[in-house]
């Protein structure tokens, strides 16, 4: 320091450079974007349609042995 109160730097003591630091972009807010959200709703429905197949299928198979059986029941009280 000098006389007055202020830094000197002539003694070869200077400040280091300041480094010009990257800032950090915000990637907007912390939940899944929007086409993220699209995405996992247009699954969803692909899989509740797959499952609605599916158990329509097993609905038709055990119907048609329903079927079946009442046919036989009524075999038997005929006999």
């Amino acid at each position: 320091m000098d006389g007055e109160g202020s830094i000197d730097y002539e003694d070869g003591h200077e400040p280091p450079p300041r480094l010009n630091k990257k800032r950090r972009i915000s990637k907007g807010s912390s939940g899944p974007s929007r086409a993220q959200l699209s995405k996992a709703v247009d699954d969803m429905e692909a899989s509740i349609k797959r499952i609605q197949s599916s158990v329509s299928k097993e609905v038709e198979k055990m119907n048609g042995i329903i079927k079946t059986l009442n046919t036989k029941i009524k075999e038997m009280d005929e006999e």
